[in-house]
């Protein structure tokens, strides 16, 4: 028996608007997996032994699931992708979407529906952060974005204490956001 996961409604950044049209390769899908991934994951980093009989009681208004599909004929598996973020970013798997979901499960009604607390560190939001200082001449610096790293998404962007992304992402060889 699953174990049921409420969902903070107070607040949702979702939008169907940024969601792609269907193709023959791209199909929408029922969101059910997707609670339940996104619940296992939420537990699992929480350290809950029994987290596989997790699932969410929903998902945030204006998210969807889509699977993507290599060729029309194919009948393997599609890849995951989660639509609704409002920079039209996608989410590939639950692991990158449990720190925007974090983000809004901190929806406060006394502050008119709004998340408290440090900014979202998912990888769609650091990088349309990342994009607004840039576009304003700010050094790009842990501090200037907000903060990069929470206690689930260390995996995503490296160590904690960094203070300059600049040097991090040229010692990394790479973009912060996508590894």
């Amino acid at each position: 028996m699953s174990r049921i996961i409420p969902l903070n409604t107070t607040f949702s950044d979702g939008s169907v608007t940024t969601h792609p049209q269907p193709t023959a390769t791209l199909v929408v899908a029922d969101n059910e997996a997707w609670e339940r991934l996104v619940a296992q994951e939420l537990m699992k980093q929480g350290g809950d032994p029994q987290y596989k009989e997790c699932v969410l009681s929903a998902l945030p208004a204006g998210y969807q699931l889509y699977y993507s599909y290599r060729a029309v004929t194919t009948s393997a598996p599609g890849d995951p992708y989660f639509f609704g973020h409002p920079d039209g970013g996608k989410y590939r798997a639950a692991k990158e979407f449990v720190p925007h979901f974090e983000w809004l499960d901190r929806a406060d009604p006394s502050t008119g529906g709004r998340p408290t607390g440090p900014p979202c560190v998912c990888h769609l939001c650091v990088k349309q952060r990342t994009k607004e200082a840039t576009r304003r001449g700010d050094p790009l610096t842990v501090a200037s974005l907000g903060g990069l790293v929470g206690a689930s998404s260390a995996n995503f962007y490296g160590p904690a204490n960094q203070d300059n992304v600049a040097d991090w992402v040229a010692s990394a060889g790479g973009d912060p956001m996508t590894g």
